[in-house]
């Protein structure tokens, strides 16, 4: 309490400083000798701003120093019971020790009542120590991004992950001659402090001289965040990093993951572009490994390895390097390399992938030339599985690299849509359409849907199919062969859907999972109900696996007089000797092969007993132009059991479902099935049933949770905790509308307070100036000369105090005067101004004058050397001349020389002793040597000598020159400096004139108000005044 008086003491003293401080400052202002009234209103405007700000600050802070005070207390009454519990005698001490014991057992109920989302994902192992506000600020992100952003927020942006890579690849080394990379960021509705780590780590991971650019697409946000404060963001990168290009796309709306990477790569520049989620943290040379990959063969696509971040707690998991797949309803998982692979025994080896998780990094000019992506899927899930299949079949390849490492958040939920479901399956459907060939029903069987009139628009996809034709892909069949082997074919399947008893209107379902005994139950054709049937007359219930390696549940007669079913993984059951095998009729019995016993239902129970002829449909058959072998072997059998099948079932495929027109083969007459009216009737109520149980299986069922029926106790528990959610959001609702009516309240008293204080404050000032501010008791100062109204000469004085007279005789001469020095300082300034720009303009001319001396010394310059040039190529020219003539002239006299003594020779009959010219040895003649003189050679050197000093001379001249440039712009930029300089030198000195000034009329204000003050008015007062100019 003495705490809380003192604050209040405080609190009073400093409101009382302010708002005598404000006081001051306008009362300093009202003394002055014109007052205008919009300057009166603005500064109560100030005034009242400037109390209301400290009125609030100050509240607040009591706030806080209330809260302070309570846990002070707090802490002190645990430090006192702590003390008396000490002074007690051991007697009276050893109960509170038996309530020590049992306190830590509830303990535990205590944190946990403190947690208000108990059963939220982000509090169950984080979120221990957060306040409640914390919390439910840590509760609306996650629901909001699908991960813990409140952490996020308060992470620092360049945080250190631990290196997961394998000890082999921190000794690897790369080329250092690696193509420029530009990275894409596809967010939607992304936090900021997620993307600006992203891009945080991306500039701080990756060598400047390989990162070119980073696009940031955003697919249609709607947060307010991802436009000023991520702008703000990017031109802080962009300062720091010059080099790096930051390009932004945005979308005027949502267009789907395919588009927006299609969007960020038609942005890209760079020679390779990496495609990335925005949630994401790139490790320590991630890009060297992919780089070289793709420096490598131009045509693979690489893919890093992606270590998890937990969307709680935001740590890093790490993950080792698999292959990138997908099952027949294209949802992408992990899977093992090839076994060839793991005969290397080197984990830091790249690996060979079906597909991408849709994080991947390719040559961009490859990318485009086997078409990007499809933008024509919707929202997400399926272009990366479409990806890989061209990829593949196209002439490509792709690779998984494991010492190229990136951390991705894995979201709770995603921001897309609820259910990803339709938009997945209408992508799937669309890969299927374009790609799959014979095979693209399988991705009917995925999703339960019929093979013809799914009712399921994919979009135009004849682009996609002329851009195959002109890649010239290879087949599916292909790509199953050599890439994807361990995809099951699903060649043998000749029916598929629910699987209905017309006699009991019940259904097959598999029952409770974990559990191995399948149910009856009422029909809602969904995946727990979804049956499929093999040639091999193989039964499967709930589901059918997409991999060769995985095994299926088969539906089992398990024998030994046992009347329930069973439902075992085939091979198990076919070990323990069961019946896994089935002959079935559509529209007849279901008879095991083995034991020969019928699955019936008998009082809504699934049992296996004699035949008793009770019939069985299933929902969609296979006809036989869909049925296609998927490999050479076995083409025969499985044709022969499928045509058997077809021909036994030709006469049944009429009700329930709806009639089908088959068209005779060579002929054009169709045939139709015929029904009754009753049967009409019959069949519009059964599909009513249908569509009230579709809509049911809608409201209830999960394909992905595959949950069965219909559990009482969890719908009456549901209800109960909605109730309970909807009182306490009542109750909060009612809290909230009470505090806000307590604040209006509040708010309504404070208010008034401030009219009040507010009325009180202009009362004062009224009565103030009524009392002090009177025309008589005023006085006028020129800030020019504060001493001049103690001069009593009518020459001298320059103002009249009116405060005798009732006015200023000189107020008219003294305007007139402030005018002219006005005007004066006007044109003062005007002339510094005229002068600047003469200067100015001197400055720019004499630089022009310099640079066009510097163009004509250049040009003659110019011309000099061609006149140089014309002048060797002319003596060049002629010196060859003279010397072709002279060797022509000496070959002459050479041969003349020859054919003469040839002559003599024959004219003498014998032989003639060859003469010993002046030079060379006998027989030879001088005139025909043909090496050049010694004196020529020596002119051409002594030429080229004068050639290369000419040459230097030049460049020295322009060196000179250029020097003599910068010596100039060197001179003026420290003229401009030194003139600055003294400018602000001179604005210091002025400022000090004017500060002295103010202080001295302050000074003389503050004396000659002391006598009023006082209430006294002597002599002395009325001297200051000129009484006898009157």
């Amino acid at each position: 309490m003495r705490a809380a008086g003192c604050f209040n003491r405080v609190v009073l003293a400093l409101f009382g400083l302010g708002l005598v401080y404000n006081l001051g400052m306008f009362l300093r202002a009202g003394v002055e000798p014109e007052l205008d009234a919009p300057r009166v209103v603005k500064s109560l405007s100030e005034l009242q701003k400037s109390v209301s700000g400290m009125y609030d600050v100050l509240r607040a802070f009591e706030q806080k120093q209330d809260a302070m005070q309570k846990m002070l207390e707090h802490d002190r009454d645990t430090h006192r019971k702590a003390a008396e519990v000490q002074k007690q005698p051991p007697e009276q001490i050893e109960q509170p020790e038996a309530k020590k014991i049992q306190e830590p057992k509830e303990a535990p109920k205590a944190e946990k009542s403190k947690k208000l989302y108990p059963d939220s994902a982000l509090f169950k192992e984080w979120g221990d120590n957060l306040s409640e506000d914390d919390q439910r600020e840590a509760e609306g992100l996650f629901k909001k991004y699908g991960y813990n952003v409140f952490l996020s927020d308060r992470l620092p942006l360049d945080r250190a992950l631990p290196d997961t890579r394998d000890p082999r690849c921190v000794k690897k080394t790369y080329p250092k001659d690696l193509p420029t990379l530009g990275v894409v960021l596809i967010y939607l509705n992304e936090a900021l402090s997620v993307i600006q780590r992203a891009m945080c780590s991306i500039i701080n991971r990756t060598p400047k001289n390989l990162l070119k650019e980073i696009i940031l697409v955003d697919d249609s946000s709607s947060n307010e965040d991802l436009k000023g404060n991520l702008d703000g963001y990017v031109k802080s990168i962009e300062q720091k990093n010059p080099t790096l290009r930051v390009t932004r796309v945005r979308h005027n709306k949502q267009q789907g993951l395919a588009f927006a990477r299609a969007s960020g790569w038609r942005a890209a520049t760079a020679d390779v572009v990496a495609i990335l989620d925005a949630h994401i943290e790139v490790h320590e040379m991630w890009a060297e490994p992919l780089l070289t990959q793709i420096k490598a063969d131009r045509t693979v696509v690489v893919s890093p390895v992606f270590d998890r971040v937990n969307f709680d707690d935001l740590k890093v998991i790490q993950y080792l390097a698999s292959a990138h797949a997908f099952d027949w309803a294209l949802w992408c998982m992990y899977e093992g390399f090839t076994p060839e692979y793991y005969k290397l025994n080197d984990s830091s080896l790249p690996g060979k992938s079906p597909s991408v998780m849709g994080i991947f990094v390719a040559d961009r000019t490859f990318l485009g030339e086997i078409g990007v992506l499809d933008e024509g899927m919707k929202v997400y899930g399926g272009e990366n599985v479409e990806l890989g299949i061209r990829v593949w079949t196209c002439g490509g390849s792709i690779e998984v690299v494991p010492c190229s490492k990136i951390a991705h958040i894995e979201r709770n939920h995603k921001p897309y849509m609820p259910d990803l479901a339709p938009a997945m399956k209408r992508n799937a459907l669309r890969v299927a359409e374009v790609w799959m060939d014979e095979y693209k029903h399988n991705i009917n069987l995925a999703w339960n849907l019929p093979f013809e009139n799914h009712g399921i628009d994919i979009g135009d996809v004849s682009e996609r199919k002329k851009l195959r034709e002109r890649l010239k892909c290879k087949p599916f069949k292909w790509y199953l062969e050599n890439v994807y082997p361990k995809l099951d074919p699903w060649g043998d399947l000749v029916a598929y859907g629910g699987m209905k008893n017309l006699d009991a209107d019940m259904c097959l379902d598999q029952g409770p999972v974990p559990g191995h005994t399948p149910i009856a139950y009422h029909c809602y054709y969904y995946g727990p109900q979804i049956a499929y049937y093999r040639t091999t007359g193989e039964l499967y219930i709930g589901n059918i696996k997409s991999h060769k390696y995985n095994d299926n549940r088969c539906m089992t007669d398990v024998g030994n007089k046992e009347t329930e079913p069973g439902l075992y993984n085939c091979k198990e059951a076919m070990q323990k000797g069961m019946g896994v095998y089935w002959d079935f009729t559509q529209g007849k019995e279901l008879k095991n092969r083995q034991t020969k016993r019928c699955l019936e239902i008998k009082d809504s129970k699934l049992q296996i007993l004699e035949c008793s002829g009770q019939r069985w449909e299933i929902q969609n058959p296979v006809t036989s132009r869909h049925v296609t072998s998927k490999t050479a072997e076995g083409d025969d059998i499985q044709r022969k059991l499928t045509r058997r099948w077809f021909l036994s079932n030709q006469c049944v495929w009429n009700f329930p479902f709806p009639q089908r027109k088959t068209a005779a083969k060579g002929r054009g007459v169709k045939m139709m099935n015929s029904e009754l009216p009753s049967e009409r009737v019959a069949r519009a109520s059964l599909q009513r049933r249908r569509n009230t149980e579709a809509e049911r299986r809608g409201r209830i069922f999960n394909d992905k949770v595959r949950t069965i029926g219909l559990d009482l106790e969890g719908l009456d528990t549901q209800v109960k905790q909605r109730k309970r959610l909807e009182e306490a959001e009542e109750e909060k609702q009612k809290a909230c509308d009470a505090e806000m009516l307590h604040n209006s309240k509040v708010a309504c008293i404070l208010h008034n307070r401030e009219v009040k204080k507010r009325r009180a404050t202009e009362t004062a000032i009224a009565n103030f100036r009524h009392q002090y501010q009177q025309p008589c008791s005023q006085r006028d100062f020129d800030l020019n000369d504060p001493e001049r109204f103690k001069k009593t000469s009518v020459e001298d004085a320059q103002m009249m105090p009116p405060g005798l007279v009732g006015e200023d005789p000189e107020s008219k001469n003294r305007l007139l005067r402030q005018r002219e020095q006005l005007r004066e300082w006007l044109v003062e300034q005007q002339g510094e101004q005229a002068a600047d720009r003469r200067q100015r303009m001197l400055e720019e001319q004499r630089a022009e004058r310099i640079r066009a001396e510097m163009d004509d010394l250049a040009q003659h310059l110019q011309s000099l050397e061609m006149e140089r040039r014309r002048t060797e190529a002319v003596a060049t020219k002629e010196f060859n001349l003279a010397k072709i003539e002279e060797k022509r002239r000496r070959e002459q006299e050479c041969n003349a020389h020859n054919g003469a003594d040839a002559t003599n020779q024959q004219l003498t009959g014998g032989y003639v002793k060859p003469t010993l010219g002046l030079v060379g040895p006998p027989g030879l003649c001088p005139s025909c040597d043909r090496r050049d003189p010694p004196e020529d050679l020596q002119q051409v050197i002594q030429f080229q000598k004068y050639q290369i000093e000419e040459k230097k001379r030049i460049e020295f001249e322009k060196k000179r020159e250029e020097e003599r440039h910068d010596r100039v712009l060197v001179d003026s930029a420290r003229a401009a400096l030194l003139l600055e300089r003294q400018q602000a030198k001179l604005n210091r000195q002025l400022r000090r004139q004017l500060d002295s000034t103010n202080v001295g009329l302050a000074e003389a204000h503050k004396r000659q108000e002391s006598a009023s003050e006082r209430g006294r008015i002597d002599d002395s007062f009325f001297s200051n005044f000129n009484t006898c100019s009157r």
